[in-house]
Parts: structure tokens; C-alpha cells; sequence
């Protein structure tokens, strides 16, 4: 350990003074490899969660498979007849879809009901019962 020391006139007297006070200087450890790699992969998960918090859903849709998908759910699932998929679509640019729900009719639809912005298709064509449709609501000023 260093320390340093002071000398002191005092009148006549020299007296010397050692202050206990560390001077050494730390290095800090260095760091292994797989800190480096660890950084790095936080990084780009970081960029992909930014790039996906930019994405935007633009696009509903049903998609009828005369086969069925196993990583992907049947809509109508028990009732019999084509599989029914949801499809939809995202975008880093353009108005966003912000509320989602089923619309439940007794009759076709060819619009969509009012303060609803897009519809998909019968979600039941072919099929006996109620029509049913997705709608959804587009926020414009999201860009």
C-alpha cells in the first residue's frame, strides 16, 4: 500500500506527518466473453421489441382450409366443415386497428355496422345459423 506523507514546519520543529489515506488505484476485473455476448443479444432483443412496438395491425381477416392447421386454432371448431383461421397482417406504416369485436346478424352483411370502420367475411358461410363477422375500428391519426 502507498501513503503519503506530509512535512511540517512548525516553528523550529519539523514534525512529519503520514496520512493513512489509500492512493492505490483499482482495475476493475476484466470481463469474460460470454458478458460480451449477453450484451449483445440483450441488444438486439431490444431492437426487435422497438421494431415490434412500431408494427401495426392493419389487416383482419378469415381464412377458410378444407385441412386443419395444428399451430393455429379453428374458429369454428365442433361445428363441422371447413376450418375457419383468423388471418391478419401487420405493418410499420399506415392507419392501425385499435378495437376488435364479433358482430352477431340475422341476415348477410355487406358493410359494417355504423362507428365500425372494416368487417371480414361470414365467419359461417356454408354453414346453417347466425352470420357472424369480425369489425373493427382504424385510428388514422396513427402513423
Amino acid at each position: 500500500m502507498l501513503y503519503r506523507s506530509y512535512l511540517i514546519k512548525y516553528k523550529t520543529l519539523h514534525v512529519r506527518f503520514v496520512y493513512l489515506k489509500k492512493v492505490v488505484k483499482t482495475i476493475p476485473p476484466r470481463p469474460h466473453r460470454h458478458h460480451f455476448e449477453q450484451q449483445q443479444q440483450q441488444m438486439q432483443d431490444q431492437e426487435q421489441q422497438n421494431a415490434d412496438d412500431r408494427r401495426r395491425l392493419q389487416y383482419i381477416g378469415i381464412e377458410r382450409l378444407g385441412h386443419g392447421d395444428p399451430a393455429r386454432a379453428d374458429l369454428a371448431k365442433g361445428a363441422g366443415g371447413e376450418f375457419r383461421l383468423l388471418k391478419y397482417e401487420y405493418r410499420f406504416s399506415g392507419p392501425a386497428i385499435y378495437d376488435v369485436a364479433l358482430w352477431r346478424s340475422g341476415g348477410r352483411q355487406c358493410i359494417p355496422p355504423a362507428g365500425w370502420d372494416g368487417m371480414s367475411s361470414d365467419i359461417n358461410e356454408g354453414r346453417r345459423g347466425d352470420y357472424l363477422y369480425i369489425v373493427w375500428k382504424i385510428d388514422y391519426f396513427i402513423c
